[in-house]
């Protein structure tokens, strides 16, 4: 009989990075950005990504970034979805194009960008909080 060894599990050794919470349907315009300014970044848009990610994959992110802009749909219950996932997560949290009756919603949110804000000005304020 053949012994079966376990893999041991894959750490991802990192000072500070991002998780961005995001709707499924929503573009990767944010990971790609703080990636190319060196920021270790992962998405979730499912409480299943979050668990893999954060317990199984030893991701080890210091703060969530969670654009609200791309939410039309149901937009309400899918803010609900979102600040569950960011509850989960318990890290402090960014927003962007969170209304002031959402923003409640977010447990520890360290800012809230507005709308308009540019993608520079997202990757220096996750700088500021990282």
């Amino acid at each position: 009989m053949r012994a079966t060894t376990s893999r041991p599990r894959r750490e991802i050794k990192t000072r500070f990075g991002v998780l961005i919470v995001r709707d499924q349907l929503e573009p990767a315009e944010h990971i790609d950005r703080l990636r190319l300014s060196a920021v270790p970044t992962w998405s979730a848009s499912t409480g299943f990504e979050l668990l893999w990610l954060l317990e199984h994959m030893g991701a080890r992110p210091s703060l969530v970034l969670l654009d609200l802009r791309p939410v039309t749909d149901h937009r309400a219950e899918r803010v609900a979805d979102l600040a569950s996932l960011a509850a989960a997560a318990k890290l402090p949290t960014i927003l962007v194009g969170a209304h002031a009756a959402e923003t409640k919603r977010f447990p520890d949110v360290v800012a809230a960008l507005p709308a308009d804000v540019t993608s520079d000005r997202i990757v220096d304020t996750v700088h500021a909080f990282a």
